[in-house]
C-alpha cells in the first residue's frame, strides 16, 4: 500500500528550460548593472563555460548546483579586479538568480494534482536542483524537501531516497517517487526499494533494458489513478 508520495521538480512540476534562461538573464542584468567590469570581459555564455571548467575541477561541486554557482562568480568576478568584494558580490548576483529562478509555471494540472495527492498521502520533494518548494504556490502540499546541496549527495544514490523514509516515517515500498529522470530518479527510487513513476510527457520511448519503472505517466492528471494501481499490485 503507497503510503507516501516524492517528486522531482525540475522537468517534473514544470518546464525548466525557460526558466532557468530568465533567471540568467535576470543574473546578467544585475552584473551589467553592478559590476560592468565583469560583463565588459565575461558574456553569459562564457560564464556558462567557466562554470563547467569549475565543475571539472571540483566534481564534489555536482552535489551542490548553488556553491558552483557562487564559486564561478566569485572566481570570474575576482579575475576582473574586485578583489575583497567578489564574494560579497557574487552572493547578491546569486540572490538575484535564485529569486527569479522561484518563478515557475507549473505544468498542467500540477496543482489540482498535488492537492489530491496531499488528502491521501504524506507529499515530499527530491530533488539535484536548488528551486525552493517553500517558496512556491504548492509549497503547501508538501510536509518535507530534501535538496542534494544539504546533503551533498545527489541522486539517484540511495543515501538521498533513505533520507526520505526517514521523513515520511513509512517504509521504502510504501513509497512512489515521479520523476522525468531515467537515471537519476526512476534507476534511484528503484535502487532504494521505491515504486517509480516515470513522467514522460513528451511520450519518448524507455530505452534502458536493465530495468524499468512502475508505472508511465504522460500527463500529471494520470498520477493518482497510477498510485492506486500500483497499491492494488502490492
Amino acid at each position: 500500500m503507497i503510503k507516501a508520495v516524492t517528486f522531482d521538480l525540475d522537468d517534473t512540476l514544470w518546464d525548466n528550460k525557460p526558466v532557468m534562461v530568465v533567471a540568467e538573464s535576470a543574473m546578467y542584468t544585475w552584473l551589467k548593472q553592478h559590476c560592468k567590469q565583469l560583463t565588459q570581459q565575461y558574456s553569459l555564455a562564457q560564464l556558462k563555460t567557466l562554470k563547467d571548467e569549475l565543475l571539472d575541477k571540483n566534481p564534489e561541486l555536482t552535489h551542490d548546483v548553488s556553491e558552483l554557482r557562487r564559486h564561478t562568480l566569485e572566481q570570474a568576478l575576482s579575475e576582473c579586479g574586485y578583489g575583497d568584494s567578489s564574494r560579497k558580490l557574487a552572493e547578491q548576483a546569486f540572490a538575484r538568480f535564485l529569486s527569479t529562478r522561484q518563478q515557475v509555471t507549473y505544468f498542467p494540472h500540477t496543482e489540482k494534482t498535488l492537492q489530491q495527492l496531499s488528502q491521501r498521502y504524506s507529499l515530499g520533494v527530491i530533488t539535484n536542483g536548488n528551486a525552493e518548494i517553500s517558496q512556491m504556490s504548492i509549497g503547501q502540499y508538501f510536509s518535507f524537501a530534501i535538496k542534494a546541496e544539504e546533503l551533498k549527495i545527489s541522486k539517484p544514490d540511495p543515501t538521498i531516497f533513505s533520507e526520505a523514509v526517514v521523513l515520511a516515517g513509512v517504509q521504502a515500498n510504501q513509497i512512489a517517487h515521479i520523476g522525468d529522470h531515467p537515471i537519476h530518479d526512476i534507476l534511484g527510487a528503484n535502487q532504494a526499494g521505491f515504486k517509480s513513476i516515470w513522467f514522460n510527457p513528451q511520450q519518448d520511448n524507455w530505452v534502458y533494458h536493465e530495468y524499468q519503472p512502475d508505472a508511465i505517466a504522460h500527463s500529471l492528471h494520470e498520477i493518482p489513478t497510477l498510485i492506486d494501481k500500483l497499491s492494488e499490485n502490492k
